[in-house]
């Protein structure tokens, strides 16, 4: 029998799929399974940040899970691939039944081509 997390996870792979076939191919969507933050990284979808399942959740996850984050600073801030590209990310935690986060799905944009046409034009 699926248990709760199982499920969460699963129900979040398939939204991870429809996302990242809405953003394309500078879309990128990730779920961390939040019980081993040394290998969270369990699902990807889309490739922008070049990461790969079982890597390590980055330290604003850490920060997140750990209280020292709040839902508005999680959603539409701005990072930068290690390449050097620019990205416009948003966090989520998804919680159990209990209120437990459990997992996280990660949206990353790559906006780099945005933001150099948009240099251009000025």
């Amino acid at each position: 029998m699926i248990n709760e997390k199982e499920l969460l996870l699963t129900n979040l792979k398939e939204i991870a799929d429809s996302i990242a076939v809405t953003l394309g191919k500078n879309g990128e969507v990730c779920i961390h399974d939040l019980s081993d933050m040394h290998n969270s990284l369990i699902y990807i979808a889309g490739n922008v940040t070049g990461r790969s399942i079982g890597a390590p959740a980055t330290d604003l996850l850490v920060r997140a899970v750990h209280g020292g984050k709040s839902a508005e600073q999680l959603r539409c801030y701005r990072s930068t691939s290690p390449d050097g590209r620019i990205l416009k990310c948003t966090t989520s935690l998804i919680k159990d039944s209990s209120g437990i986060p459990v997992a996280a799905l990660c949206i990353n944009m790559d906006t780099t081509d945005f933001f150099t046409a948009m240099q251009a034009l000025a």
